[in-house]
């Protein structure tokens, strides 16, 4: 069966959008690693901030594009259910990025400020002789 123009080029659209989602991931995550090497609070405040008003926008305004591409999608057309699949797909990888973004930054302070976290930059406490002898 021959795909409706229309609805391949909404395909490839919705492609380009996801794999925008992963850059802003992966620039999250660049970001991520730049801050636990910085070590401390302000490092990962900064991360969070930035996660608020960078990479959070930009993932809604992708996730809003899929969600206009996927109104464009001719349901009488060939290619419908592959068009909207793409776009389920999409909407859903989007909101688990965006639940990534906004709990990682958050999960992260919090693990610093309660000691569950050393700065990567702190030397791991060399391990002495066993007491017991064992």
């Amino acid at each position: 069966m021959i795909m409706d123009d229309a609805n391949a080029r909404t395909i490839e659209e919705i492609g380009t959008a996801v794999r925008e989602m992963e850059r802003v991931l992966e620039g999250f995550r660049l970001e991520k690693e730049d801050a636990l090497q910085a070590g401390g609070t302000a490092a990962l405040q900064a991360l969070r901030e930035r996660s608020r008003t960078h990479h959070q926008v930009l993932l809604r305004d992708l996730e809003r594009t899929v969600r206009t591409l996927a109104a464009r999608i001719r349901t009488d057309g060939p290619g419908a259910e592959e068009a909207e699949e793409a776009a389920a797909a999409a909407c859903s990888l989007a909101g688990e990025i965006l639940a990534h973004l906004a709990s990682a930054p958050s999960r992260l302070l919090r693990a610093f400020r309660t000691g569950g976290m050393r700065s990567l930059r702190e030397p791991e406490p060399e391990e002495g002789p066993d007491p017991d002898g064992d």
